[in-house]
């Protein structure tokens, strides 16, 4: 796959009222050979010698995280085709969504989340979802509260185990039977673990990581066995069977030909149409379970978007567009009307919420759009100059 660097602007929505539905973000590759699913990114956002051609974003933004540099990003709310025809033609082949912790708090937003996704047109179709609204520090302080020798573990270790049952219960009705009994085995694994930390009284990172990654594990599955309730044809991918990463001095490095190769080997398996992937967790190159650290779900959104080959990825949020300051800081804050690539990863650079470096760096089209019932963000685009480039898939 061969892609080339061009022009990019973003063009925020007019001001409007703060909501808080979640929104998400699309990336779409510009390709002119393709060979094997794999996009090589840029190692960070500072970086100008691997930059994407196009990136659009559509929709309402709670955190912009964006997936690619980005050359060219549009924002609108959600609007339906206007025929069928049109629709079709327009449809991509595939696209990798993301979903935070908030569009899948609930029962109630998990079945919200998979009504749009089969409100979809795609042909393949990959979603990639955060843990439950908390869930990942519940986790965290589990971990350590066990390795303290504080016997409060077993308590939240209940009532976290009861939240992801209710979950179940609440989404699959009477076929919840096999899902409960995987949630079961996987917290009695869990519960062995956190004993076991009790006992030696410290929490290694090893550890840690694999602990704090299970919310992803749990909340692909209901997903995942939701879809497959409503008749759809769809596998869940664990990401710790696929993605392979290091952890350097500029953060996470991912080995994308052995996670390329690994997804390839799975797909194999899994030919399925629609595809719900656990983010935030992987394995090291010593093939031990890791994270990609915290926002590390929204990279992971870029990453197999990357990994797919896909025609854009949307990543799911939940405000309005991005302001010119944090309007907790600055109540007179307004949505920009327009904002560069450069700007946008200064942003990152500083800490902006609105963009993350990392999830910027996989070369992909972004689009950012509305989890809300009635979506009314018009578009937002990012714009900016970049020296032509290329990547390169093998």
């Amino acid at each position: 796959m061969v892609l080339d660097a061009a022009n990019a602007r973003l063009i925020a929505p007019a001001t409007a009222g703060r909501s808080t539905a979640p929104v998400a973000i699309t990336t779409t590759i510009t390709t002119t050979t393709v060979t094997t699913a794999l996009v090589r990114p840029s190692s960070s956002c500072n970086s100008r010698k691997q930059r994407p051609r196009t990136i659009q974003v559509t929709g309402k933004l709670d955190h912009l995280h964006a997936t690619g540099p980005p050359t060219e990003v549009c924002m609108s709310s959600i609007a339906p085709a206007h025929s069928p025809a049109a629709s079709a033609l327009a449809a991509p082949s595939t696209v990798v969504h993301k979903f935070g912790g908030t569009s899948v708090a609930d029962a109630e937003r998990y079945r919200h989340v998979a009504g749009l996704l089969l409100a979809r047109p795609e042909s393949l179709q990959v979603s990639v979802v955060s843990a439950m609204k908390g869930v990942t520090d519940a986790l965290i302080e589990l971990a350590h509260l066990a390795a303290q020798g504080d016997a409060g573990w077993q308590e939240a270790w209940h009532a976290l185990r009861a939240r992801h049952r209710g979950a179940a219960v609440a989404l699959l009705g009477e076929q919840v039977g096999d899902t409960v009994d995987w949630i079961d085995a996987r917290f009695d694994q869990l519960a062995q673990v956190l004993a076991a930390l009790a006992v030696i009284g410290e929490l290694p990172r090893e550890v840690l990581d694999r602990v704090q990654g299970l919310g992803e594990v749990f909340s692909a599955q209901l997903l995942g066995t939701h879809l497959r309730a409503l008749g759809e044809d769809c596998a869940v991918l664990d990401a710790r069977d696929v993605l392979v990463v290091g952890h350097g001095e500029l953060g996470v490095d991912v080995d994308w030909d052995a996670s390329a190769e690994r997804l390839a080997a799975w797909r194999l398996q899994h030919p399925q149409p629609r595809v719900v992937a656990t983010g935030f967790v992987a394995r090291d190159r010593q093939d031990r379970v890791t994270t990609l650290g915290r926002n590390g779900s929204d990279y992971s959104g870029a990453i197999f978007a990357a990994l797919f080959a896909a025609d854009e990825l949307h990543i799911w949020t939940d405000v309005d567009g991005v302001l010119s300051a944090d309007p907790r800081l600055v109540p007179e804050a307004v949505q920009l009307h327009a904002l560069s690539y450069d700007e946008a990863c200064e942003l990152a650079y500083f800490g902006a919420k609105v963009v993350h470096p990392q999830t910027m760096s996989p070369a992909i089209r972004l689009a950012c759009r509305s989890s809300s019932a009635i979506p009314s963000s018009p578009a937002i685009r990012v714009r900016g100059s970049a020296p032509s480039a290329r990547h390169v898939a093998r």
